[in-house]
């Protein structure tokens, strides 16, 4: 058997998500948490807008911070988390 290489090991069908993508997985997660915990309805508004703007938000910005030479700075994925998770108890509570 010929095992693969590092290259083709980590190459899939599915890329590896983006942190846009990871962060607004984040605030899908808390937000259905907390509402299903506070016994409120889950509306697509609530869900659905509030995800579309931390995408376009964190892909915004990390095009602005992140260069291509370097990686993602800690403090920007920190922000990134905070932000999700404060707009998801926000939105749980505003909702």
């Amino acid at each position: 058997m010929m095992k693969a290489s590092n290259v083709e090991s980590k190459k899939g069908v599915f890329q590896p998500l983006g942190l846009a993508s990871s962060m607004t997985f984040v605030y899908i997660l808390l937000f259905i948490a907390l509402m299903l915990v506070s016994d409120k309805t889950i509306g697509m508004d609530g869900v659905v807008l509030p995800a579309l703007g931390i995408f376009l938000v964190v892909s915004g910005i990390k095009y602005l911070v992140v260069k291509k030479d370097r990686g993602i700075p800690q403090w920007f994925v920190i922000g990134s988390f905070f932000l999700s998770s404060v707009l998801a108890v926000v939105m749980s509570i505003v909702l």
